[in-house]
Formats: structure tokens, sequence, C-alpha cells
């Protein structure tokens, strides 16, 4: 396991015991998929994905995290689906590397944000 799930719930309850103390009603988790899983979406059109074994643990944590989010009234907001509807995934990276995301990965990642409060209203 990737995350320490009674750690990560005390967190998320002392979050959102602040929250609510400063009458904040709208709590999101916003999973953005890490540069490894977006790294294999040539795996995608093979439709061997989901059977990687770097892929099934990390989707392990990412259920995980929901779970977690969902216990403590968070909505849960996945935006991995966004990233493997470009041509090429690794272009919203610097280089294609293990960076950070350049300025389309930032669009991208804003856009699907967005579209997904959007769908929460």
């Amino acid at each position: 396991s990737l995350l320490d799930e009674k750690d990560y719930n005390q967190v998320l309850a002392n979050v959102s015991k602040y929250l609510k103390k400063n009458n904040v009603e709208k709590k999101y988790i916003i999973y953005i998929p890490s540069w490894q899983k977006i790294s294999l979406y040539k795996l995608h059109k093979l439709k061997i994905y989901n059977k990687h074994p770097q892929v099934i643990q990390l989707n392990n944590l990412k259920n995980n995290v929901k779970k977690i989010a969902k216990k403590n009234n968070f909505q849960f907001i996945d935006i991995d689906d966004y990233f493997f509807e470009l041509n090429d995934p690794m272009k919203v990276f610097h280089y294609g590397l293990n960076t950070h995301f350049n300025r389309k990965g930032n669009e991208v990642l804003a856009s699907a944000v967005l579209d997904q409060l959007k769908e929460l209203k």
C-alpha cells in the first residue's frame, strides 16, 4: 500500500473540522494522476493498462484516497481520463520527463477540474 490510511484519515478529519469551524461547506479532493500513470498511456490503446502492476498499485492508492475522502465528506474529483484523451499525454510535462506540469499540463488540469466542478453542481 502506498498510503497510510489511518494517518490520511486523521489528516482529512482534522481538515474537515477546520473547514467546518470556518464555515466552509464544500470540500474537494482533486486526484491528479502521477507522471508514472500518464507515462504508461500507450497501454490504454493495447487494452492492458489496468493490468500493469504499477497502475494497479496507483489505482489502489487512488481508491483508498477516494474512500477516505468520502468518509470525511469531501467530494472526490478524479481527472485521470482527461490526460489520456490527449494524443501525446507526455507533452503536458517539461521535456516529457518526470517533472512538474508545463503550461499545457496546467491548462489540462485547470480545464479538467472546472469540468468536474460544473458536473457536481
